[in-house]
């Protein structure tokens, strides 16, 4: 992009609709951020501000959503820990939360 060193780089979670895509538990994290150029001038001379330039970047997972298991045998199978008490997948392993 030939904006030279005049440019403003904004991240947003937000979807079209202003729901919040931004997840992030202990060990997961869910994201589908935008990334959008703003105040780009471009490096010669009179050339206008070019209007804002958003770029969806797509979702990505980082990490493991533990809470996606809902018994003792997948959550272990899934590599997370089985909690026996509330019954609930969390990070862990085998041997516990």
């Amino acid at each position: 992009m030939a904006c030279g060193a005049h440019m403003d780089i904004c991240v947003s979670f937000l979807d079209k609709t202003g729901k919040n895509t931004l997840n992030i538990e202990e060990s997961y994290i869910h994201a589908c951020p935008t990334l959008t150029i703003k105040n780009c001038t471009p490096p010669f001379p009179r050339a206008p501000t070019l209007s804002d330039l958003p770029l969806d970047m797509g979702c990505a997972d980082i990490g493991r959503d533990c809470a996606l298991f809902n018994s003792c045998e997948t959550c272990t199978e899934g590599g997370c820990g089985w909690c026996g008490q509330t019954k609930k997948c969390v990070s862990g392993n085998q041997f516990g939360p």
